[in-house]
């Protein structure tokens, strides 16, 4: 027996308030129509303020430092960071 559209978008509410996803965010992802739905981890999140390459320096930067015994505090770390990245603010 196929189930209404009521009963449909009720399980849709449920579950996504289940895991906590807002139900717009959820319906998007999850609209009958295919051609409408986005694609997981298209949009995820804020882009970076950080260039790729330099948070890859950064990284392996604290890495090796972390491997010299001569680990940074987070404050280093700021600092650091606020010289590869000059233009940034203290959020």
């Amino acid at each position: 027996m196929a189930k209404s559209k009521e009963v449909v978008k009720h399980q849709k509410l449920a579950h996504a308030l289940k895991h906590g996803v807002p139900p717009n965010t959820f319906y998007k992802y999850v609209d009958p129509d295919r051609s409408v739905r986005q694609k997981l981890g298209s949009q995820v999140g804020q882009r970076s303020k950080v260039s790729e390459e330099n948070a890859e320096f950064l990284v392996h930067h604290t890495i090796h430092a972390d491997r010299a015994n001569d680990d940074f505090a987070p404050s280093q770390v700021v600092e650091n960071l606020q010289q590869l990245e000059p233009d940034m603010i203290n959020d």
